[in-house]
């Protein structure tokens, strides 16, 4: 049976913060909800979180068949696509709002 947890001052700050965060998102237009998602992607990278994780399954993957360069290449655009997917979802509730009054997105 699963031990129900108490909610903390600290979670519901933290919920706080993510209902603001995506407040934020939903007001921004898509093409600039994206963009802000991949720049967050990519400070993520160059702040290393994961990075190394990243690369290590790349270089499991493809060897010796790429590059150093390439393998980093394909970590970095994936840390901005992620970044961009994250943005996207965050705006679901503004995609339903929109769909309803018949506007695009």
């Amino acid at each position: 049976m699963a031990r129900k947890r108490e909610t903390t001052a600290r979670h519901r700050i933290e919920y706080g913060l993510a209902r603001a965060l995506q407040s934020l998102i939903c007001a921004m237009p898509l093409s600039a909800a994206r963009e802000f998602g991949a720049d967050l992607g990519s400070i993520a990278y160059s702040l290393g979180i994961r990075r190394e994780v990243s690369l290590g399954h790349l270089r499991r993957i493809f060897g010796d068949r790429l590059t150093e360069e390439q393998l980093e290449r394909i970590a970095r655009e994936s840390y901005r696509n992620f970044g961009r997917m994250t943005f996207e979802y965050g705006r679901f509730p503004r995609l339903e709002r929109d769909a309803e009054r018949g506007g695009a997105p």
